[in-house]
């Protein structure tokens, strides 16, 4: 307890083994520059426009990012290098950003660029 607040500290390890077991090791979220995406085109076209090789769960975490599930390695380093990406889905194209994934990653965050 500090300051009367419940307060957890994960080791590094526990933290690597929960990723694991909940499958987060192949994450990536791609951030839109504008508009206001359509999730069910935008599940058909990325797989099919990436080329992606294994199953890939696509779900939405706010008006301007989604989250990327993958379950090879092998497409989470093709998604990985590349920074900016346009996807067509239903007529339209749309930019976005790759960014890493972590478990203390901020939407309201803004991520600096290496």
């Amino acid at each position: 307890m500090i300051q009367g607040e419940l307060n957890i500290i994960w080791k590094s390890s526990k933290v690597q083994s929960l990723i694991i077991q909940e499958n987060l090791q192949y994450v990536i979220i791609r951030k839109f520059s504008y508009g206001k995406f359509e999730i069910r085109g935008l599940r058909k076209a990325i797989p099919k426009q990436h080329g992606i090789k294994c199953e890939c769960v696509i779900g939405v975490l706010d008006s301007r990012h989604i989250l990327i599930r993958l379950s090879l390695l092998e497409d989470y380093v093709q998604l990985q290098s590349t920074t900016w990406y346009y996807v067509k889905a239903k007529e339209m194209y749309w930019q976005m950003q790759t960014l890493k994934w972590d478990p203390w990653f901020e939407l309201i965050v803004e991520p600096q660029l290496e």
